[in-house]
């Protein structure tokens, strides 16, 4: 569904046309047969009928071209107009929008136009709501294929279309479209989402999809925790965990998470200072707003085979429990299990022994007063701008001519390299028995 001239049709295989057959339907016999005679009312007036009442103008061409006809040869020359019946009339429905010029709707701009698919789309899904609600015998199934259906749509219309989508796809019908816009990701429903690859081998490119299962899921919490999940509980677990932001890994080639926005804010920058640009090189750093949910965000990113880099914080002076459980849960969870928790830069996570202002500190030689030059400029900050501002003060430096090696914190060096050369290193999910 992309072109408002054909979605505008009134056709058995498309929602406008199954709108219009709904009217046709539920008109009451009286009045149809009042327009069956109102039509038949027009063709005697018309066409020869035996009761009389004909247009003269039309008889009087007619007597004419008979006339001309019977120099030439003899036979009896008809004008007939062809009379639609009532289904017919309907079929030559058109839709008009008046947005201060009243034309056809196929004559407007392309956010009209998408919009109106999708308003026909809105009724389509009441229409069949009502049908579900009435068990009608003669409900179709219908398939809907959209392509990028968020084009020419501000972010709160492309949530309306999405749970338009939803109701829909929640009876006989089912919905399938690509997008680019992470607000049409529904991770509550991460079983239906596939993503599409595209690689070059042999000298020549083929696509593959990339799909991740409920029962894989379900049967990776049994394997681990001892839990009998159900769909419904998989669901709202990791719809909670992601929002719009996240969704943006899942056109990424490579995801970082993050604890929080001052490493989502820095990271960037000390990776541009290093001469290696993320977004250019298609990289999402999301954050997860704390460790508790980063294990879900590494599940499901990595059950899609998007190479995934995890960077939290050891928090080694924190003495809640809880927090350290959560520590070495992430550890186990990445394959590398200890003890005891140190600064360590791996190929697939980095974790600090403390945090990333402490790290800084250590490895930055003016760090208070790159902190006290971040108060007098931007006022009273918080975390987040308060490391962002520093990582554009060394970011500076660097395209000052110093060099980048002796400026940058060594750690984060060691964190953006190994971003630059993380690879999909194969499925964390756990089997039963495994």
């Amino acid at each position: 569904m992309r072109d408002i001239s054909e979605e505008a049709k009134v056709v058995k295989t498309n929602p406008f046309g199954q709108l219009i057959s709904s009217v046709i339907e539920k008109i009451p016999e009286t009045q149809k047969d009042l327009i069956s005679k109102q039509l038949k009312e027009i063709e005697k007036r018309l066409n020869r009928s035996e009761k009389g009442g004909r247009i003269t103008e039309i008889k009087d061409i007619e007597t004419r071209l008979n006339k001309l006809m019977s120099e030439l040869m003899d036979c009896d020359i008809e004008i007939e107009m062809a009379m639609p019946q009532l289904k017919e009339v309907f079929g030559g429905a058109k839709i008009y929008a008046d947005d201060g010029i009243r034309t056809t709707i196929e004559t407007k701009g392309h956010g009209l136009q998408r919009s109106m698919i999708f308003t026909i789309l809105r009724a389509y899904a009441e229409l069949a709501h009502v049908q579900k609600a009435e068990n009608s015998a003669e409900e179709r199934t219908t398939i809907f294929a959209i392509e990028e259906p968020e084009l020419y749509l501000h972010p709160q219309s492309q949530r309306t279309l999405m749970s338009v989508f939803r109701e829909i796809a929640s009876g006989r019908d089912q919905i399938i479209y690509s997008t680019h816009s992470s607000l049409f990701v529904d991770i509550s429903h991460f079983d239906e989402i596939c993503i599409m690859r595209r690689e070059k081998k042999q000298g020549s490119y083929e696509s593959y999809p990339t799909q991740l299962s409920m029962s894989a899921m379900i049967e990776d919490l049994k394997a681990r925790k001892g839990v009998d999940a159900t769909e419904e509980g998989m669901r709202e677990l990791y719809s909670h965990a992601f929002n719009s932001m996240i969704n943006e890994g899942f056109f990424a080639d490579k995801v970082v998470i993050v604890e929080g926005p001052s490493e989502q804010y820095a990271l960037p920058i000390y990776a541009d200072a290093l001469g290696y640009d993320l977004d250019r090189n298609n990289i999402s750093v999301v954050h997860s707003d704390g460790k508790g949910q980063m294990d879900r965000l590494l599940r499901v990113f990595n059950g899609f085979k998007i190479p995934t880099y995890l960077w939290f914080d050891g928090d080694k002076n924190k003495e809640a429990e809880d927090i350290r459980k959560k520590t070495l849960e992430l550890l186990e969870l990445l394959g590398d299990p200890v003890e005891n928790i140190e600064t360590k830069v791996s190929d697939t996570y980095t974790v600090l022994e403390y945090n990333l202002e402490r790290t800084l500190k250590d490895e930055i030689d003016d760090y208070e007063t790159l902190v006290q030059d971040a108060r007098e400029t931007l006022g009273p900050i918080g975390k987040p701008l308060k490391h962002r501002f520093i990582a554009n003060r060394l970011k500076q430096r660097v395209d000052d001519g110093e060099s980048a090696e002796e400026v940058l914190p060594k750690t984060i060096i060691k964190i953006v390299k190994k971003i630059e050369k993380l690879s999909y290193s194969g499925i964390i999910l756990k089997e039963l028995g495994r």
